[in-house]
C-alpha cells in the first residue's frame, strides 16, 4: 500500500488565478513582524471632544489632544480584554492594552496580516490569571502563514470590499434607527403635552389624548422563579424570560433558560404580545414584547393589555417612556421599581383606533429594521465563512 500523499497548505478556497500556485509558507510572526505595545495613556488625561481616537484592549475607548501614530495599525487586544483583532484610523493614540501588529517584511501585506488574525483564534496565547494578558515573548513564536503577496492582496481586497459593504449597510440601519427615534418623538406627546405634534390627518379633530396609568392599560405581572433545586421544572418547551433574553430586538424569540409545563404552571404565565418591562438591575428600562406565552424572572414587570389598549401600541408607549420609567429607581446599588411604582407611571394615550394607526406606522418600520439587520447579520456569516475558507488551517 502507498502511504497518503502529504497535503499541501493551501486554503479550501482560492481565486482561479492562484488555483495552481505555490503552497503557502509558514514562518513566526516574530519573524516577519515586529511587536510592540505602545505608551500608556491615563484614563483622566483622554478628552471627549479631543479630535483624535484613542484605542485599548477592545478598540474605541476616547479621544485625545495628541496621537502616537500616524498610519493606521493592526493592533491586538493584549491585556484585559485578550485577542480582538482591530485596524486603527490614521493619526490615533494606541494605548499599551493593545499590541501593534507591523510588518517589517516586503513580502507581507498588513491588510492581509489584519484579515489572517481576524481570523484567528488567539486564546491559546493568553497567560495570566487576575489580569489575563498577551506577551511580546507569547506572541513571536506564533506560526504565521501566507502565500506570495498579489495573492495576499487579493484576499484583503476581497475581504476588504465586504467590510465596506457591512458599514453600508450599517449606516443605513443607524438611519433608520435615527429615522424611527424621530418619528417617535413626534407620534407622541412631549412631556407635559397632551397632543403629539405630528397626527394623522383622520384623528386630528378628536383632541388631547387621556391620561391614566400603566396599571390601567392592564394587567402588571411581576415573574417569579420556580425552584432551580427542581430539575424536573427546567428544559421544556416554554420560555423563560430574563433581562439578558432582552436584547434590541422588539421580540423575545427565545430564551437562554426554558421550563417544562411543571415548572411554567409554578409561574405567572405572561400572554403573547405583552410588554415585558427590565425593573431591577443594570439593564432597567430594557423593553420588549413576547412572540409566544411565556413566563419571566421578578426582574421583569409584565403588562398584559386589556381590550381597550393595543398591545403594540403599549410596547411602544413603554419603549418611549423607558429612560423616564427607568429613573424612577433612584441611585442606588441595585436599582430597583416595584410593582406599585411601575404600574402607577401616569401616562397619556389615544382612542383605539389612533393607538392601532401609530402601531401599524412603527411596526412597518420596525419591519425594516429587522430586514436591515438580518442583512447586516447574513454578511457578517458569510465574512466568517469566507475567512475560514480563504486561510489554510495548521
Amino acid at each position: 500500500m502507498k502511504a497518503d500523499k502529504p497535503m499541501k497548505l493551501v486554503p479550501k478556497l482560492r481565486f482561479p488565478e492562484f488555483q495552481d500556485g505555490d503552497e503557502w509558507v509558514v514562518e513566526s510572526l516574530g519573524s516577519i513582524c515586529n511587536l510592540y505595545q505602545p505608551k500608556p495613556l491615563s484614563a483622566s488625561a483622554m478628552q471627549q471632544d479631543g479630535p483624535y481616537i484613542v484605542y485599548g484592549a477592545n478598540g474605541v475607548i476616547g479621544r485625545h489632544n495628541r496621537y502616537n501614530h500616524k498610519d493606521c495599525k493592526v493592533i491586538v487586544g493584549c491585556r484585559g480584554t485578550c485577542g480582538e483583532v482591530h485596524r486603527t484610523h490614521p493619526r490615533s493614540w494606541i494605548t499599551n492594552n493593545a499590541m501593534v501588529v507591523e510588518s517589517k517584511d516586503n513580502r507581507i501585506d498588513e491588510n492581509f496580516i489584519f484579515y489572517s488574525l481576524e481570523g484567528t483564534d488567539l486564546s491559546s496565547l493568553v497567560t495570566g490569571g487576575a489580569q489575563p494578558q498577551i506577551t511580546c515573548t507569547g506572541f513571536s513564536p506564533f506560526l504565521f502563514v501566507f502565500p506570495e503577496c498579489n495573492e495576499q492582496q487579493k484576499i484583503a481586497a476581497c475581504l476588504g470590499s465586504l467590510d465596506n459593504l457591512i458599514a453600508t449597510e450599517s449606516r443605513k440601519l443607524e438611519a433608520l434607527r435615527e429615522h424611527k427615534q424621530g418619528l417617535m418623538q413626534q407620534l407622541f406627546p412631549q412631556p407635559g403635552e397632551t397632543v403629539p405634534r405630528l397626527r394623522f390627518p383622520e384623528f386630528s379633530e378628536l383632541g388631547a389624548w387621556k391620561k391614566t396609568t400603566i396599571g390601567n392599560m392592564g394587567e402588571v405581572i411581576t415573574g417569579s422563579t420556580p425552584s432551580t433545586s427542581r430539575k424536573d421544572f427546567y428544559g421544556g418547551d416554554f420560555m423563560f424570560v430574563s433581562p439578558a433574553d432582552i436584547s434590541d430586538s422588539r421580540f423575545v424569540e427565545e430564551t437562554k433558560t426554558t421550563l417544562t409545563k411543571e415548572g411554567f404552571e409554578k409561574c405567572r404565565p405572561i400572554k403573547k404580545n405583552s410588554v415585558l418591562f427590565v425593573c431591577i438591575g443594570s439593564t432597567i428600562g430594557k423593553v420588549a414584547q413576547c412572540s409566544r406565552s411565556c413566563a419571566t424572572n421578578q426582574q421583569i414587570n409584565s403588562l398584559m393589555a386589556s381590550p381597550a389598549y393595543v398591545a403594540d401600541f403599549a410596547y411602544y408607549l413603554l419603549e418611549r417612556e423607558s429612560v423616564r420609567i427607568a429613573r424612577l429607581a433612584g441611585k442606588q446599588a441595585v436599582p430597583i421599581i416595584n410593582k406599585n411604582s411601575f404600574a402607577n407611571v401616569k401616562v397619556t394615550v389615544p382612542m383605539l383606533d389612533e393607538q392601532q394607526r401609530i402601531a401599524d406606522c412603527l411596526s412597518s418600520l420596525y419591519a425594516r429594521l429587522a430586514i436591515q439587520v438580518q442583512k447586516i447579520s447574513a454578511l457578517k456569516t458569510h465574512k466568517q465563512g469566507l475567512l475560514q475558507k480563504l486561510f489554510p488551517s495548521l
